[in-house]
């Protein structure tokens, strides 16, 4: 499944620069330091909530996404902690599960001689 939500990205002026990350449509936070990392943190909550629905049977439960201009950063979960926008996220749950996948796959091949001796 692919898709996009939107988050509220809050930046808080500390030392670490950090980024805190509300998904208004999910209930759902997560933090980066950098906006770099805040992004990055926040397509991987992304990806795990729709993955975690999906496993579930749940993926009915999967709302439609908030329109970015509906939302107001005044009233985010985070608006007291400092200066806030709305980004839209990508998720991609099927490549995300193929990244996570720790199966072993057995693969016989045949080698020409010389890179077998090498």
């Amino acid at each position: 499944m692919k898709g996009a939500f939107p988050a509220i990205f809050t930046k808080t002026g500390d030392e670490k620069d950090t980024y805190l990350v509300d998904f208004p449509d999910f209930d759902s936070a997560t933090e980066g330091y950098g906006v770099n990392d805040a992004f990055y943190m926040a397509g991987d909550l992304l990806n795990l909530i729709v993955m975690d629905k999906e496993d579930e049977g749940r993926a009915s439960e999967i709302p439609e996404p908030s329109k970015p201009g509906d939302l107001d950063v005044t009233a985010g979960k985070f608006a007291d902690a400092g200066e806030s926008f709305v980004s839209m996220v990508a998720f991609d749950s099927d490549e995300y599960r193929k990244k996570l996948s720790m199966k072993s796959t057995r693969r016989n091949v045949t080698l020409p001689e010389w890179l077998n001796y090498e």
